[in-house]
Order: C-alpha cells, then structure tokens, then sequence
C-alpha cells in the first residue's frame, strides 16, 4: 500500500521537474546533467535510507529530462 502512495508522490514530484524543465527550455536553458543525476541519486538516496522497495528507474518513470 505504502509503496502505491510514495509512487504517486514521486509521479507528481517529477511531474513538476518536467514542467520546470520546459520552463528553462522556454527561456532558452535547460536542466544540466549535474542536476538531473543529483536528481536522481537523491531519490534513490531517500529511497534507501527509508527501505522503499522501488527502482530508481521506475521511482521517477515519468522524467522527460
């Protein structure tokens, strides 16, 4: 059960870096590689420090960055 909540969470999550991710695009930047693995590793760092047993590639599936 607790899995499907922080799943949820972690779609709206990176739901919104997708759209902070257009908005840089829009002003001509964009979200650098630094920042998407730092992303990433600090969800999978949290992942694990709370024993979720989620991917990390299946924990932010929705990523267009």
């Amino acid at each position: 059960m607790y899995k499907k909540t922080v799943q949820q969470k972690l779609n709206e999550m990176t739901d919104k870096l997708n759209e902070l991710a257009e908005e840089f695009e829009e002003n001509r930047s964009r979200v650098e590689t630094v920042a998407r693995e730092s992303i990433a590793d600090t969800v999978f760092l949290v992942l694990k420090a709370y024993k979720i047993d989620i991917d990390i590639e299946e924990a932010i599936r929705n990523r267009d960055w």
